[in-house]
């Protein structure tokens, strides 16, 4: 009779290695790096940015979301997101106070 323990350790180094070939087969097509999703489906992306389905599609719709379509499927680019999602920062108190002041000595005339 064969050692259980020993069936199941040749079955665990199976499994990794079984493992080891996926993930290194995700790092080579592009769509993964370091574990993180480089091009996200339609519903990553709902996920990522926390909008509705509704709501993506209107973006989509309007060309206001970066993203890409390969039939009727949609695709959207972690990076160009990630930029997309950061472009309309609010700015700190003493930036906006320091653009106001550069305004100013820029337009004399408009000071009260």
């Amino acid at each position: 009779m064969e050692n259980p323990f020993q069936v199941i350790i040749e079955r665990l180094g199976s499994i990794e290695s079984l493992l080891q070939q996926i993930q290194s087969g995700k790092e080579n097509s592009n769509t993964e790096v370091h574990g993180i999703r480089k091009i996200m489906s339609l519903t990553d992306f709902c996920e990522y940015a926390g909008l509705s389905r509704q709501t993506v599609y209107k973006l989509t719709s309007a060309q206001k979301v970066p993203h890409s379509k390969r039939g009727k499927r949609l695709y959207f680019d972690k990076e160009k997101i990630d930029t997309w999602l950061l472009e309309h920062q609010v700015g700190q108190i003493s930036d906006i106070a320091r653009k106001a002041d550069e305004y100013l000595l820029r337009n004399p005339r408009r000071r009260k």
